[in-house]
């Protein structure tokens, strides 16, 4: 007996449990349970006698919950498609059926046009309460075919669209979308503006500098120590800030906050500054460019403020560091640097990214006067004074004795090419 009841067990879940098990139980059936109506007396329904036999089994040899729950989870639609099989054999028409559907079911009814075309399938004689299987869809919008497509037209121009690619091969925009970022792993991304588009040969400059800097460190650890770096830069009555300062904490529904869009002002003063690991040694204020004569004027007067500030052996140890600009080349000053003897660190050409000033001090110094509007240029100069004086000698020595050495092994990791994303707080030995 136990055998028997384990192998109708095993049937019934078989039945209950596959795809087609609801199919099966009611679309292939052998008798039926015969309902009269006063109107068609005798005529047969579609309710299998089987399946009522079965679930009275189910329960009679206590099947397992989970069985029991699968036969439950009859979906809603599926058995008021029934009821309309049953209306429709009782002589019932649409709009009644579907008042009996309203009043039984609820919120949970059927549409309007669902019941009515349900309706007249049974009248017709539509005898399945199952959708009829139907082909699987074509993937064409992602086949091999098309990915070679966008492909081929992303490698002969890098710049079109999503919307121009749709319309060139004529695949939907976001299957193009798909292809580019799920089957040729593309992304897209802005151009990335750079001081100047470097040679292969200032390139390969930039990188043997920063070689020859980082192996002088190795040997000569108290090299940058007696460095001095210098530079100029325009300073403004008005600088409007930058974008990222006038951002704001809003939440999700607060309004974008505008604003408008404003130019320097004409009024500007250069600022020339030198310092070293200890702190701004020496700088000056120039209301024009400044040539070769004033540039070797400021040198001497540089030579002062080291011996006042560091002494008379710092001043014969120091080296000046400064970039290739004119009046720092030009012929004046190379002769004063030679009398003088002091040494010039060496600095490749167009590498704003290599020299402290630009860098660092410069942007770190010009964010605070920015978007305040000064009366005149002696106001101009009092917050430029009051800043550089904000700044700490913790600082200055963190820039020359850290980040610059960083800056010198990104160089050389990016084999000389312009680099970004670089941390004050990298260590020199992750980028070696």
């Amino acid at each position: 007996m136990s055998a028997l009841c384990a192998a109708k067990h095993a049937r019934y879940e078989a039945d209950f449990t596959s795809e087609r098990s609801v199919h099966d139980l009611i679309g292939t059936m052998s008798s039926f349970v015969l309902i009269s109506d006063a109107g068609q007396p005798g005529r047969s329904l579609h309710c299998s006698h089987k399946l009522l036999v079965k679930l009275f089994r189910f329960t009679l040899f206590r099947q397992p919950a989970e069985i029991m729950r699968r036969v439950a989870e009859i979906s809603s639609f599926l058995k008021q498609r029934i009821v309309i099989e049953f209306c429709v054999l009782i002589g019932k028409p649409a709009a009644e059926t579907m008042l009996l559907l309203d009043r039984a079911y609820g919120a949970a009814t059927l549409k309007k046009s669902q019941i009515f075309y349900w309706h007249k399938s049974f009248l017709n004689g539509r005898q399945d309460v199952l959708d009829k299987p139907r082909a699987p869809r074509r993937k064409t919008g992602r086949s091999a075919e098309n990915v070679e497509k966008v492909k081929e037209l992303i490698e002969g121009d890098r710049r079109l669209s999503v919307t121009g690619l749709s319309g060139l091969t004529g695949i939907p925009a976001t299957s193009v979308f798909r292809i580019l970022t799920k089957d040729l792993c593309l992304k897209r991304r802005s151009a990335k503006f750079v001081p100047h588009l470097l040679t292969p040969a200032q390139q390969t400059h930039r990188l043997e500098v920063s070689q020859r800097m980082l192996q002088r460190i190795a040997a000569e650890p108290d090299l940058l120590s007696c460095v001095i770096t210098m530079d100029e830069t325009w300073t403004y009555q008005y600088d409007p800030e930058l974008k990222a300062q006038s951002s704001e904490w809003l939440s999700s529904t607060d309004p974008r906050p505008v604003k408008c869009i404003r130019e320097r002002a004409v009024g500007k003063v250069m600022l020339i500054s030198f310092f070293d690991m200890g702190g701004m040694l020496h700088y000056e204020f120039f209301h024009q460019i400044v040539t070769g004569e004033m540039f070797v004027q400021v040198l001497q007067r540089l030579r002062e403020s080291i011996l006042h500030r560091r002494g008379k052996q710092y001043l014969k140890d120091c080296s000046l560091h400064m970039d290739n600009a004119s009046p720092h080349t030009c012929l004046d000053t190379r002769k004063f640097l030679i009398q003088c003897g002091m040494k010039v660190v060496e600095h490749p050409p167009y590498s704003p990214d290599l020299a402290p000033s630009d860098f660092w001090l410069y942007p770190c110094l010009k964010k605070p006067l920015r978007g305040r509007r000064y009366e005149n240029l002696k106001a101009l100069k009092e917050a430029v004074r009051l800043e550089i004086g904000n700044i700490s000698s913790e600082e200055f020595k963190d820039c020359i004795n850290k980040q610059w050495p960083c800056r010198w092994a990104h160089c050389v990791n990016s084999n000389g090419a312009y680099f970004e994303g670089v941390s004050s707080n990298d260590p020199v030995e992750k980028m070696d």
